[in-house]
């Protein structure tokens, strides 16, 4: 009993890149079998279910996605290897496209690892991972700078059994974070990039495969055409670098508090259906770039969840939380269980000091209950 507590404490603590004999829990020193000490990250990617829509979903594929899934699946099953950056805007099904992927490459038993740059996206994917969580990249890099992944890890085992590794929003990464993970792959040096990925000396290698059917608006062409205007630069201007946003896309503006209000009502109409249906309502989010605006609609959203607040009437450092309220996880907790920075929850419990929730990302793991301590 005692070996396997042990054992999977270690487990965890490899997960985050540590070992239990750096917290000298015991008067001797733990060493894990080999036969298994490898076994806990990859199970836990292997055992992720297989989505039966994403696999039956080839027939969904528009030609340009069929076209990509073709170069990039033979390339995978065939062991030719080889790095692809799939372009097109927002909306042109790049997601969906790597979710059939995963599945037929799962399908055949092979593992395949999904990151992403940000916590939201990489909530969108079953076992998806923020970058810097997955490849231990250091948060300040700069020359010289390499993942904190040692080669002898369960980390690095995991990496050398996936058949492929996908990064969604790859643009988006800091400017070495592309690099970083290339000397983690090939194990030695190599130059330093510039500002993004395709400024970088890897960009050669990449084939450029083009995604341009906008899946995401095919019941809106109008904004569809808006966005594409936008991003080609031949939208018509105000005042040099200002463009109008067309009246249908507006929530028309009164006073401050009530536009707010209105907005909330429209992004959000129905509250309760956090409570029956958690996976709906978390795919709908409302962005805002200043933190008090931040602050003053969660509190609204809050306010309009029916269950009583914990703690009650607190002032703004304190943390508001109901039964059903969707939090995001800042801190790589468990990683191989999912529970990682970004991870999507959704409130189920309250007590005092601790939190239990659920996972919202998908409905897989909705019955997972996760508890965590607040000091």
């Amino acid at each position: 009993m005692l070996y396997k507590v042990l054992q999977s404490i270690n487990d965890t603590l490899e997960s985050l890149g540590r070992d239990i004999n750096e917290y000298h829990l015991i008067p001797f020193t733990y060493s894990a079998i080999e036969s298994k000490r490898y076994t806990r990250e990859i199970m836990a990617e292997k055992n992720i279910p297989i989505s039966e829509d994403d696999l039956h979903a080839t027939n969904q594929l528009n030609t340009k996605q069929k076209k990509v899934f073709d170069i990039i699946f033979n390339n995978v099953m065939s062991d030719v290897g080889g790095a692809f950056f799939v372009d097109g805007p927002g909306g042109m099904g790049k997601s969906f496209l790597y979710k059939v992927l995963l599945a037929h490459i799962g399908s055949r038993g092979f593992i395949g690892l999904i990151v992403a740059s940000s916590g939201i996206a990489s909530s969108g994917f079953l076992g998806g991972r923020i970058a810097h969580s997955r490849f231990k990249i250091p948060i300040d890099g700069g020359p010289g700078s390499k993942c904190q992944i040692s080669f002898q890890s369960s980390e690095a085992e995991l990496i050398r059994n996936s058949k492929i590794i996908i990064w969604d929003e790859a643009p988006m990464a800091d400017k070495s974070a592309i690099h970083v993970v290339n000397k983690l792959l090939g194990g030695g040096r190599s130059e330093q990039v510039e500002e993004s990925i395709v400024s970088s000396t890897l960009w050669e290698h990449f084939t450029k495969l083009q995604l341009s059917d906008n899946m995401r608006a095919r019941n809106d062409p109008g904004f569809m055409d808006f966005l594409m205007r936008i991003g080609n630069g031949e939208e018509s201007t105000i005042d040099r670098d200002e463009i109008e946003i067309p009246e249908p896309m507006l929530i028309p503006y009164t006073i401050l508090e009530q536009s707010i209000e209105d907005l909330i009502s429209y992004v959000y109409p129905d509250l309760n259906l956090f409570e029956n249906f958690p996976f709906e309502m978390m795919q709908r989010i409302i962005l805002d770039p200043k933190n008090d605006f931040v602050d003053d609609i969660n509190s609204k959203l809050i306010q309009r969840i029916p269950r009583d607040e914990v703690p009650r009437g607190p002032p703004q450092h304190k943390l508001v939380l109901k039964i059903n309220c969707p939090v995001i996880l800042f801190r790589n907790i468990n990683p191989v269980e999912g529970l990682c920075n970004g991870t999507r929850l959704i409130c189920k419990q309250l007590a005092p000091n601790v939190v239990g929730t659920k996972y919202t990302t998908n409905v897989v793991y909705d019955e997972v209950l996760v508890k965590a301590s607040l000091t």
